[in-house]
């Protein structure tokens, strides 16, 4: 056997060489065609996600599109229907205002009269003439029309029926009172039994009729004045009218909002009034 050369060991260490040299070649090759078609599958994996995503977007816009456009139709329905409450609230409020007007218009020139005992077969008429002589206001006035109104019996007592008075206008009524007050002054004594034809000194109290609104404001605005937070209260052709202040002019009061408006004024006033 013919011993090895050099430059045999060196051709064959060349041939090895290249043999290794051409197989990294092809792994790296494989390696980058697996790699491509990895990166390949990936992308189309993504394009496929995201057309699914964007898809489920679409439809999930559109429908959020719709539920918006149907609650905006809603909204603008229902602003629709809140305009046409307050035209109805508004209307409401002013034929409640003409009812309380048309109201206190019926009985505007009314009168009440408490204390006169029932009997049977009495004239009123004549009970009501006989009050007009004794104060001085002959002949006497014109009668629409008058009579009893019937009242609840309480457990203990029995009420005398209120009467009612029904002048034909409103100067009759005021010329009335004014003697009536006038009387009060002069004799300082409260009118009585025995100016209608009794034989009795039991008071008889002469007041303007009132609606019975009207007749809970009247009362409220009493219990105000007696505690001081009103300085007058009293009643002109069926409104009542108060006075917050000696030197304040009359004020026409129509609710129970009115009245808690200038309570409300009265203590704001107080609470920012200095220190004594």
């Amino acid at each position: 056997m013919a011993p090895i050369t050099k430059r045999m060991r060196e051709n064959s260490n060349a041939e090895i060489k290249a043999s290794k040299g051409m197989d990294m070649s092809s792994i790296l090759q494989l390696i980058n065609e697996r790699f491509k078609e990895q990166a390949e599958l990936i992308a189309s994996k993504m394009s496929q996600s995201e057309e699914r995503i964007l898809s489920l977007l679409h439809e999930r816009l559109d429908s959020m599109s719709k539920e918006m456009q149907e609650l905006c139709e809603r909204v603008q329905q229902l602003e629709r229907d809140a305009s046409v409450v307050e035209a109805l609230k508004t209307q409401v409020g002013l034929l409640e205002s003409k009812l309380s007007t048309l109201a206190t218009a019926e009985v505007a020139n009314d009168l009440r009269m408490h204390g006169v005992p029932f009997t049977e077969g009495e004239s009123l008429k004549t009970i009501f003439n006989s009050l007009c002589f004794s104060l001085g206001i002959t002949p006497a006035p014109k009668l629409k029309d008058i009579c009893r109104i019937r009242q609840a019996k309480t457990a203990n007592t029995v009420v005398d029926p209120t009467i009612i008075i029904k002048l034909e206008n409103a100067r009759d009524k005021i010329a009335l009172i004014r003697a009536a007050g006038e009387y009060r002054r002069t004799t300082k004594q409260l009118l009585n039994l025995q100016l209608l034809g009794f034989d009795s000194c039991t008071p008889i109290y002469l007041n303007e009729q009132l609606t019975k609104e009207t007749y809970a404001v009247f009362k409220e605005a009493m219990q105000m004045k007696r505690k001081r937070i009103l300085t007058a209260v009293f009643c002109r052709r069926g409104c009542v009218y108060v006075k917050q202040c000696e030197k304040s002019e009359p004020m026409c009061v129509e609710s129970f909002q009115k009245l808690l408006q200038l309570q409300a004024e009265s203590s704001t006033i107080s609470a920012n009034a200095p220190p004594e």
